[in-house]
């Protein structure tokens, strides 16, 4: 009788091993799924940044078909601002404060805007002529353009 007590409690509970097990493999997910939060939230800042150029590329298009010249060189300086009105509603800058580089040509006939993506191996780097820097100094890894990226 005493063994079927015993066989009775094993069979409604569990073990010490199936518990140490079951914590294990809840460790495991755990960890994967943590070290690859940073990765997944860097994707996300270096496409809100990839959305804004663009954005801008755009806006800059339609500022060039009004005006016959691309928006002057402080433009992008004033986060928040409304210096691109009827175009964007409002200046949005690299990680909230921080402007943009934006360098227009002399002859208000070309443009470029820079910013550094957090992720290295973004193949938009490369498909942007970026993989070895560019822009002032070379020290950015994407920008848009209306001509090719120096």
């Amino acid at each position: 009788m005493h063994y079927k007590n015993i066989r009775a409690q094993v069979v409604n509970g569990f073990t010490l091993i199936e518990v140490a097990i079951a914590i294990l493999i809840i460790a495991i997910l755990a960890v994967a799924i943590l070290q690859g939060i940073p990765n997944t939230l860097a994707k996300a800042r270096d496409s809100r940044k990839k959305d804004q150029l663009s954005r801008y590329k755009t806006a800059f298009e339609d500022y060039y078909n009004d005006n016959a010249c691309y928006p002057p060189s402080g433009t992008l300086a004033d986060c928040n601002g409304k210096g691109l009105q009827p175009y964007l509603p409002k200046i949005v800058c690299d990680q909230n404060t921080i402007p943009y580089t934006y360098t227009p040509s002399a002859d208000c006939r070309s443009y470029a805007i820079y910013t550094k993506l957090e992720v290295k191996d973004d193949p938009d780097i490369a498909r942007a002529g970026c993989a070895n820097g560019c822009g002032p100094g070379g020290q950015y890894n994407y920008g848009v353009s209306n001509q090719k990226l120096q």
